[in-house]
């Protein structure tokens, strides 16, 4: 082999492998489920963090982590949080609402299982509750517009995962309702 090949294989194979690396990211990127998640408590491009809405998910049907209580039942005390994650009930993109899972054999026989976030305030673990968004600076100030408008619901499209783990897509806003549990004071902040 000559020299100068062995130099052209030398600088082509990290270009290679880099360039695999990035299509199998992509790909694992783009495989899963796409959900309208209701988001609050949003922040609107704080400048200290540069251009990111930083939000917390409001999980239909999922109640937060107290982390002074822990439940119990009838074998003892139960853990407290969602260790075993969360079951997504309903028909994609639109969540009727996530049920906690207390076991691996629940966890395995649910389609859509949103895992649990192991790094929380509370020691517990937890459903994904806080999440970031890049956004670029020319959607800022339309952005902060709907943020504050008391009238609208902001609906973070997530897409979950086959292994549970969720990735926030876009930032989308819907009329508000009664339903989600959020009334139109909820829009004030």
């Amino acid at each position: 082999m000559s020299r100068r090949l062995a130099s052209l294989l030398a600088l082509a194979l990290p270009m290679v492998g880099l360039a695999g690396l990035w299509a199998s990211t992509d790909y694992w990127h783009r495989k899963g489920t796409d959900w309208l998640v209701p988001v609050e408590g949003y922040d609107p491009r704080d400048l200290l963090r540069g251009h990111y809405v930083e939000f917390r998910y409001a999980w239909p049907g999922a109640e937060a982590v107290n982390a002074w209580e822990t439940g119990s039942t009838a074998e003892g005390p139960a853990p407290a949080g969602y260790p075993f994650g969360g079951c997504i009930d309903g028909e994609a993109p639109e969540i009727d609402r996530v049920v906690r899972l207390g076991s691996e054999a629940e966890r395995a026989a649910c389609p859509q299982v949103l895992a649990p976030d192991p790094a929380t305030l509370n020691g517990y673990p937890d459903l994904p509750r806080n999440g970031r968004l890049y956004i670029p600076q020319t959607a800022g100030a339309r952005l902060e517009a709907q943020l504050r408008n008391p009238d609208l619901q902001g609906m973070m499209r997530v897409r979950l995962r086959t292994d549970g783990t969720v990735t926030p897509l876009e930032l989308t806003f819907g009329p508000r309702s009664t339903e989600t549990g959020m009334g139109a004071d909820a829009g004030d902040r």
